[in-house]
């Protein structure tokens, strides 16, 4: 018996090195695009007036002394305190803490 030639060449590329029709892993990953499609559905079920009710009861928890609440809405409002390094220089001295740089310090907006 001879078998057929295989249209995606030895590794499943193509000439420009994407998957070629065909191939068993060019279909893409199916946990994400199930992911996709419950974020699409939940951006039509949520509209601007059901984010406006829910930002109004998260304020109302965080001055109420919810604490958790007060977190979620300052991480999401101010953006996350930077992240400290404590380190320790010759004979275990403390040295000043270092900052370190995420990629959501650069200003970038947290949606």
């Amino acid at each position: 018996m001879i078998a057929t030639p295989s249209k995606t060449g030895d590794n499943g590329g193509d000439m420009t090195g994407r998957f070629s029709s065909g191939n068993r892993f060019a279909r893409g990953n199916p946990h994400a695009r199930r992911t996709a499609r419950l974020r699409a559905e939940l951006l039509r079920s949520v509209g601007p007036d059901d984010i406006r009710e829910i930002v109004r009861a998260l304020v109302e928890k965080a001055k109420s002394g919810d604490v958790q609440a007060i977190r979620e809405l300052l991480d999401r409002v101010l953006g996350k305190p930077a992240a400290t390094i404590e380190a320790a220089g010759a004979l275990g001295i403390p040295l000043h803490p270092i900052r370190v740089i995420f990629e959501t310090d650069r200003g970038q907006d947290h949606v």
